[in-house]
Parts: C-alpha cells; sequence; structure tokens
C-alpha cells in the first residue's frame, strides 16, 4: 500500500510539472515547453512499462486464446490505421495519437524491463 501512495506522490509531481510547463507555454507563446510537457509524460510511460515489466511474473499459463488474439489483433490494427488515416480531427486525434504513442512506449519499456529483469535471474541464478 505504501508503494501505491508513492505512486500517487509521483503522478501529482508529474502532473504539476507538466502544468506549470503548460502555463509557462501559454504565457510566453514557446512551443519547447510543451515539447518539454510531452516529453516527460512519454518518458513517464517509459519507465513506467521498465517498472512493470521488471516487477511482473513470468506467466507459465495458457494466456489469450487464438480467438482473442485475433480480436485483439484486429482491433488494433483498425486504430492505429484511424489514426494513421487521420479519420479523426482535431482534439480528439491529438489525443488518440498520442495515447498510441504512450501505448507503445509502454509496450517497449514493459519488454525490455522484462527482458533484463530475465538476464540479471538468469545471471544469478546458480549453476546446476
Amino acid at each position: 500500500q505504501n508503494a501505491q501512495f508513492f505512486a500517487y506522490d509521483v503522478l501529482t509531481v508529474l502532473s504539476g510539472l507538466a502544468g506549470a510547463l503548460l502555463v509557462g507555454a501559454a504565457f510566453t507563446r514557446m512551443l519547447w515547453p510543451l515539447g518539454l510537457t510531452l516529453g516527460i509524460w512519454l518518458l513517464a510511460s517509459l519507465l513506467l512499462g521498465f517498472g512493470m515489466g521488471w516487477i511482473s511474473v513470468v506467466q507459465h499459463g495458457e494466456g489469450v486464446s487464438r480467438k482473442w488474439q485475433w480480436w485483439l489483433l484486429a482491433l488494433a490494427a483498425a486504430v492505429i490505421a484511424v489514426a494513421v488515416a487521420r479519420v479523426v480531427p482535431g482534439r480528439f486525434g491529438y489525443w488518440l495519437d498520442l495515447g498510441l504513442i504512450m501505448f507503445a512506449l509502454y509496450l517497449c519499456g514493459c519488454a525490455v524491463g522484462s527482458w533484463l529483469r530475465a538476464w540479471v535471474v538468469s545471471r544469478s541464478a546458480p549453476a546446476a
């Protein structure tokens, strides 16, 4: 439960920093604070994915069924196609693009974190 409160504290600090940068961008009419705000959130999603990949337990179960894999793949392809074709205009299209980028960075962080965790565990395991 203490980790949950720490996560809330980190998100509060990130939100406050992002808010301060956005207010600074509004007053100065410069774009770099906006870019820095996006960079902070993209880095946060990458680090969150890395942390989740590092602490997650390796599952040796069956996982998702073949039918669900195809449905999820079709859903992902449809959402990416909508984003690439720019079907959703304006602010909602921006949110869609940003959400896809953040999700992709999160998945990359998960993959790197789990790979590094497996590498560390395999190196520290005693030789048989």
